[in-house]
């Protein structure tokens, strides 16, 4: 009997024992899927609330740049070259902003203005030519050549050159891409003369006039070429560069005349200094007709490289004057000379070059 009770004992136990233990085991697992159903409830929600916003923010981003205004700065600014002449008797090219216009018309009247002796551009040193009381009483273009009427004002000129005036207005209107050319008028009639020196005012003054021609007579052109050659001169307590026209050696082609005007010997009275970045050119050079080649001393070159940009700004200023139509081009015996921060030479502008600045 014991022996039997024992083993239902035993048996029982088991079954109490395992009735227990997987009890106890599917307690856990109900605590187990709880937190994990109480922490899906919290989580969903959040990753739902998370993923609205940014999807939110994106559509809020999207709108705004739908709805973003962009502002672009359009400059009413244009460069103008005017030339007024200086106390000891110089045309002097000077760079001024003004507001653009939108025709010709009002850009000529612009510039006319600012040649008067009242001139917003004139200083103590270097004034406008044109009398105040001047009236351009009319104007018109026909094949590039501006003929412009003014009132008789225009001769009371003071003691200014007459000759610095003729290159002064001609240079100023000629600036202009429509204009190759001026005629000019008094009183709707043509003068050839100048009254006080006489001098001769051409039917029709071009770039060919030059500009502060420094010869005497003609016996110093004699077998001689004109060029023009920058310097440098103080007014005002600032350095001007000053355009020279002269008479230099005449070489087999214009860029070798070029250099012989370089290093043309200046009268000391003129007060001109010459400018050191001329110095790299060799004064050997040879023909060309292709481009305007210059020669140039390796061991002057910036880094043993590159040319001098302001070398190269002066020479394509000079062409321009000289009505020259060629590209500027550097060399070392055949090697090709880069100018230092220009890729594209050929892509320059003359009237983007800007020198001589003033503040109207």
């Amino acid at each position: 009997m014991k022996k039997i009770f024992c083993k239902v004992k035993e048996k029982i136990g088991e079954r109490f024992v395992f009735s227990f233990k997987k009890k106890e085991k599917k307690v856990q697992n109900t605590k187990r899927n709880k937190i994990i159903k109480y922490s899906l409830c919290v989580i969903i929600p959040c990753l739902l609330a998370l993923g609205g916003a940014f999807l939110g923010t994106l559509q809020k981003e999207k709108k705004n740049k739908d709805n973003d205004i962009i502002v672009e700065v359009v400059s009413n600014k244009v460069q103008r070259r005017i030339y007024l002449i200086s106390s000891d008797d110089l045309t002097i090219p000077l760079t001024v902003e003004k507001e653009k216009r939108d025709t010709l018309q009002e850009e000529i009247y612009d510039v006319f203005n600012l040649l008067k002796t009242s001139s917003k551009a004139s200083s103590s040193s270097i004034k406008g030519f044109i009398n105040d009381k001047t009236k351009l009483n009319s104007f018109t273009l026909e094949n590039n050549i501006l003929t412009m009427d003014f009132s008789k004002e225009f001769l009371d000129y003071g003691s200014f050159n007459e000759s610095r005036i003729l290159e002064a207005l001609t240079l100023s209107f000629v600036q202009f891409e429509e204009i190759e050319g001026i005629t000019l008028l008094i009183e709707g009639s043509k003068i050839n003369h100048l009254p006080r020196q006489n001098v001769k005012v051409d039917e029709v003054l071009t770039l060919k006039k030059g500009i502060n021609n420094i010869f005497q007579s003609t016996l110093e052109i004699v077998e001689k070429e004109k060029t023009i050659v920058f310097y440098e001169k103080d007014y005002d307590s600032k350095t001007f560069l000053v355009p020279l026209s002269l008479y230099a050696e005449k070489g087999v082609t214009s860029n070798i005349t070029f250099v012989n005007g370089v290093n043309y010997i200046l009268p000391a009275k003129l007060g001109l200094k010459k400018i050191e970045e001329y110095n790299v050119l060799s004064k050997k050079q040879i023909s060309s007709t292709s481009s305007f080649a210059l020669q140039v001393k390796k061991e002057l070159l910036i880094d043993s490289t590159y040319v001098d940009k302001k070398l190269f700004d002066l020479i394509t200023l000079s062409l321009d004057l000289l009505d020259i139509d060629l590209p500027v081009a550097f060399l070392n015996e055949e090697e090709q000379i880069p100018v230092q921060g220009v890729y594209d030479q050929e892509s320059i502008q003359v009237n983007s070059i800007m020198y001589n600045e003033i503040k109207i």
